[in-house]
């Protein structure tokens, strides 16, 4: 058979991680450093110098992935020697350019409107606010101050105040989720590095000057944007409430003010479920360019070596590392990839993305044609397509949306990959400001319950009423109070009531005639995965009670399924 002729067009895209057009002297991460970090070193904590910026309060505001990523860019410059810690970066403006998906956040966007913004903005894709920010830079917070967001009449001058940038991305890098060290690198080359993970007010140990977390979950998702700015390998495992197998953590800045915790910072267990850890480094030159373009033409069952093609743009103690999955070409596994197959009637993108060491090269984007065959004795049968070449200078013109660099974040009620809404301080975290917890009694207008001075409520009656749902917490006169306990005979004798909702995370046990003598009771739903305890007599007297587990995996719902099993109480499960 004979081979058919493949173009390609290899071209390497700085996303938000990329390879510089410029010799491999220029790209040194240390060549402006200001200080150094040994990565060898047990521990790295930089609080108290000014090698770190002071902790911001994303108040009631969804936009804790601007807030990390800023404050990352902000010690970045620090370390590089572009700034000092007075250095204040835009949340705005990221938030704004990254709060339309599909469409450039510009005055040309189908959602280039003021509300429409404002709503996107509260909730944070990783994947825009990462390969977007690349292209526009960063601006200071007195060229897009946060006021600006609750400023209707200044929406007119919003684009054009982000997108004259001071800052932009000279490289990037990325480590995978639980590298410790490779995330200690990026810290060492970067000052700091971004990530998210899950929060759950309850995973937090209060008692600590600096608070301490860990979250051993199993649900895979995360839900706020942070930053880590160093490590102790020697931090012990007994300072957490959920205590991980090893000691070590992670020194993290929150974006929940100066006077959360000890000045905005706490201390995360290694074994806490993250995404991947990401740092930047900047360059004040507005003409730094982010493109390479390679031009190849070769044969069906030929290779290429991508490796000698970045040779000139990975560092000596750098390696390269690939991740494909592509029916057109075949990993070698040796820096080389073999064309497969060629396409006859119309050409496209097939993209190879290439690391090196703990640096996301960017992608390469392979342009396919269908080109006559070389063979002299078998004659083309249509004319050769030109093969496209992209300018060094443009921007480059793949989907830059086919290599997400962060996860979303996402409310927990929301368990998705793809968008969501990230945890903004005064909506689920108020408990864990400074506060004086105090024993009191009092209602709703569904239920009453008694609190105690460690932050904790317990459900005493429910009210006579058709529907009564049990939240995650209690608030009162602004700090929330976890619901651990719901007592015996909470729900008895309530000839009303209908519809009961068990969303409280903490509640561990149903005790004996919880549910007594409710006539009309027809459904009792459960959300709560953590319920591993149910009486046998939990629901008594209650005709014809349809009982549902909630979750978003059978796994999920196993521990609450067993204890109703346990019990010999019917129920049904409900995917989420």
């Amino acid at each position: 058979m004979l081979k058919k002729r493949i173009s390609m067009l290899l071209v390497a895209v700085m996303i938000i991680t990329g390879i510089p057009c410029m010799p491999k002297a220029e790209v040194s991460a240390a060549s402006k450093d200001t200080y150094t970090i040994d990565v060898n070193d047990s521990s790295y904590d930089p609080r108290g110098t000014e090698r770190v910026t002071m902790a911001k309060d994303q108040g009631s505001y969804g936009i804790c992935y601007a807030y990390a990523l800023a404050s990352a860019v902000e010690t970045s410059l620090i370390k590089t020697g572009q700034a000092d810690s007075s250095v204040d970066i835009s949340d705005m403006q990221i938030a704004f350019l990254t709060s339309c998906y599909k469409d450039q956040a510009g005055p040309n966007s189908s959602c280039y409107v003021y509300d429409e913004i404002i709503k996107n903005m509260n909730g944070g894709s990783g994947e825009p606010s990462q390969w977007r920010m690349h292209r526009y830079g960063f601006v200071d917070e007195t060229e897009m101050p946060i006021t600006l967001i609750t400023d209707r009449s200044t929406f007119g001058t919003w684009y054009d105040r982000a997108i004259n940038y001071k800052y932009k991305v000279k490289r990037a890098y990325e480590a995978p989720a639980g590298d410790i060290q490779g995330t200690k690198e990026i810290i060492s080359k970067c000052g700091s590095v971004v990530t998210s993970y899950i929060v759950y007010d309850y995973y937090y140990n209060t008692t600590l000057p600096v608070y301490s977390y860990n979250n051993p979950t199993a649900e895979k998702y995360t839900n706020h944007g942070i930053q880590i700015v160093g490590w102790d390998d020697n931090y012990s495992k007994d300072n957490f409430l959920i205590k991980p197998s090893k000691n070590g953590a992670w020194l993290c800045k929150n974006s929940w003010g100066p006077f959360w915790s000890k000045d905005g910072y706490f201390w995360m267990s290694y074994e806490t479920y993250t995404d991947e850890m990401q740092g930047l480094i900047l360059t004040t030159d507005k003409n730094y360019d982010y493109c390479v373009n390679k031009e190849y033409n070769i044969m069906v069952g030929d290779s290429i070596d991508v490796k000698k093609d970045l040779a000139g743009y990975v560092d000596d103690d750098e390696e390269v590392r690939y991740l494909y999955d592509d029916s057109y070409f075949q990993d070698n596994e040796d820096g080389t990839f073999t064309a497969k197959k060629a396409t006859d009637t119309s050409w496209g993108y097939n993209g190879i993305s290439v690391n090196v060491g703990i640096n996301r090269v960017g992608e390469f984007d392979v342009v396919i044609k269908p080109t006559p065959t070389p063979t002299p004795t078998v004659q083309p049968t249509e004319e050769p397509t030109p093969v496209p070449t992209l300018q060094p200078t443009k921007a480059p013109t793949v989907q830059q949306s086919s290599q997400p660099v962060v996860k979303p974040y996402i409310v927990p009620s929301k368990p998705s990959n793809f968008s969501g809404v990230s945890v903004p301080k005064t909506e689920y975290n108020s408990s864990l400001r400074n506060v004086d917890y105090k024993a009191v009694s009092g209602s709703t207008s569904q239920f009453k319950y008694r609190t105690d001075s460690e932050g904790n409520a317990t459900i005493v009656k429910g009210k006579n009423v058709k529907k009564i749902t049990i939240p995650n917490a209690i608030k009162i006169d602004g700090i929330s109070y976890m619901v651990r306990k719901i007592d015996g005979k909470a729900f008895s004798n309530l000839k009303k009531l209908q519809t009961v909702t068990i969303q409280a995370a903490n509640v561990k046990k149903l005790s004996k005639n919880t549910f007594f003598k409710c006539k009309k009771l027809k459904n009792v739903t459960i959300t709560s995965l953590n319920l591993s305890n149910v009486s046998s007599g939990t629901i008594k007297k209650c005709s014809k009670v349809k009982v549902k587990v909630v979750g978003r995996s059978s796994k999920a719902q196993s521990k609450t399924a067993a204890a109703f099993k346990a019990a010999g109480i019917k129920f049904s499960y409900q995917r989420k």
